[in-house]
């Protein structure tokens, strides 16, 4: 199983066990593994957008099943969930590949979005296929998220009076770092 670690949280992508665990949790998150869940964390959007990437991870080869499904964010100290992210799928035929992110409520304005999504983000760019990362029809209104991407060295590349497409390419050299919550 892939972990990414940074030097407050690991990223580990969730199982399609996982994953129908927590559809079917309806508002009771269960405990997974080690990992506390914050109730917050899966709304009713998010069980759907769940029940979309189950369907693809059922139709697709499972050496894909990183880039389909939801990775958890969980604190290095504490094993708390506090957040999930992940891909709309591996990367198109232009390399590119579309990042969506959430942080639960409790544990906003704490930088774990950036965190998280600087990582994943590495991840991506690690497989030679990946050229670009994408966060499409941000709205205007969700200046959070907005700030997030300009973290990551986003830059904008489409608006209109609703919503921005934001783009990254993928860098020239990779940074390897190992961080001390993964050496456990």
């Amino acid at each position: 199983m892939t972990v990414i670690c940074t030097s407050r949280l690991q990223l580990v992508p969730l199982s399609h066990d996982e994953l129908s665990a927590l559809v079917n949790a309806q508002g009771q998150l269960p405990r997974l593994g080690d990992t506390l869940w914050d109730p917050q964390l899966v709304d009713a959007a998010v069980a759907r957008a769940m029940r979309g990437k189950l369907a693809m991870m059922e139709r697709l080869p499972s050496e894909l099943h990183p880039w389909l499904t939801y990775w958890r964010a969980v604190l290095c100290e504490g094993r708390r969930a506090v957040g999930l992210l992940g891909f709309k799928g591996p990367p198109a035929v232009d390399g590119s590949v579309e990042i969506g992110y959430g942080v639960a409520p409790s544990s906003r304005l704490q930088g774990f979005a950036t965190e998280a999504a600087e990582a994943l983000i590495g991840w991506a760019f690690s497989d030679s296929r990946c050229q670009a990362v994408t966060a499409l029809g941000v709205r205007r209104q969700n200046l959070a998220s907005q700030r997030v991407l300009e973290k990551l060295g986003m830059r904008r590349v489409c608006e209109d009076s609703d919503s921005c497409d934001w783009r990254i390419e993928r860098p020239s050299e990779q940074c390897s770092t190992r961080h001390p919550c993964c050496n456990g």
